[in-house]
């Protein structure tokens, strides 16, 4: 596979991973909520250790990108590009904005019958 193609896809899968991971947190959260307190310094560890990861996905994109951008390949922009939106928004806590909302987890649950 050409390291422009596999650029774009490893940058797509970590946009991807840092939806979930959000997402999963937000649950987390809300799901939490009304039982007992998740601790705050566990949502933070675990924040951290996913920003790394996202991080490091985003640096492989990148790497991959450049590589490809020496070969002269046009696909090699898009995988910079990709990559760097998912180094920034690996910098964003993306589930305070879901709780900002504050969207259900299931929404068949809300709808009154």
């Amino acid at each position: 596979m050409k390291k422009g193609v596999l650029s774009v896809i490893v940058a797509t899968m970590g946009i991807y991973f840092v939806y979930w991971f959000n997402r999963s947190i937000y649950e987390t959260v809300t799901l939490s909520s009304g039982t007992e307190n998740v601790s705050e310094f566990s949502l933070h560890t675990f924040s951290n250790v996913y920003k790394i990861m996202a991080m490091s996905i985003g640096l492989l994109g990148l790497y991959l990108g450049v590589i490809s951008m020496k070969n002269k390949k046009k696909i090699a922009i898009t995988g910079i590009t990709l990559s760097i939106i998912v180094i920034i928004i690996s910098f964003l806590s993306l589930y305070e904005y879901y709780l900002r909302f504050k969207t259900p987890v299931n929404p068949q649950t809300t709808i009154s019958q």
